[in-house]
């Protein structure tokens, strides 16, 4: 009975070290996580809203953990507050009073976020600016009408002589 007593005991002792060596070569061939709130993978990343998170190795090498960074491609930053593609960042007023200057969190060509400027004048517009309105105006009405400005004028001047 003792023979068999060693014999277990020392069965159980071979046993317990290959399941520990077992253990010790799956983590150190296994690369290492991003585990908190998120699963991930070194390397891979995720966006929500403005922020990108991307599973980083942490610098004891045997951790990963998610860097925080802006999402460059999907919001633009301006005095360190995130802007949406669409969102306005900001909206000047000119010393003029006038003249308004928007500042808006747009896509460029490539989709990616860039900010763009955008100016709009808000106070009505001068007598010189209203006269060259018109002037189009006039001057549609008489392509239309297939005519000249000379045509309306010797028009005019003869129903003045008629009067």
């Amino acid at each position: 009975m003792r023979q068999w007593l060693c014999f277990f005991s020392f069965f159980l002792m071979i046993f317990a070290f290959q399941i520990e060596g077992t253990k010790s070569e799956s983590q150190t061939t296994k690369p290492p996580e991003c585990n908190r709130n998120r699963n991930g993978k070194i390397g891979e990343s995720y966006v929500t809203r403005c922020t990108e998170f991307i599973c980083t190795l942490g610098s004891s090498g045997r951790k990963g953990y998610w860097k925080e960074d802006l999402a460059r491609n999907h919001c633009c930053s301006h005095q360190q507050v995130s802007y949406m593609i669409g969102e306005t960042m900001a909206t000047i007023l000119a010393q003029d009073n006038c003249t308004v200057v928007t500042m808006v969190c747009a896509a460029d060509i490539n989709a990616n976020a860039e900010v763009q400027m955008k100016t709009d004048t808000k106070c009505a517009k001068t007598g010189l600016e209203k006269l060259d309105e018109y002037a189009n105006i006039v001057d549609d009405i008489l392509k239309k009408q297939n005519l000249t400005i000379e045509d309306v004028t010797a028009k005019i001047e003869s129903l003045i002589l008629e009067v």
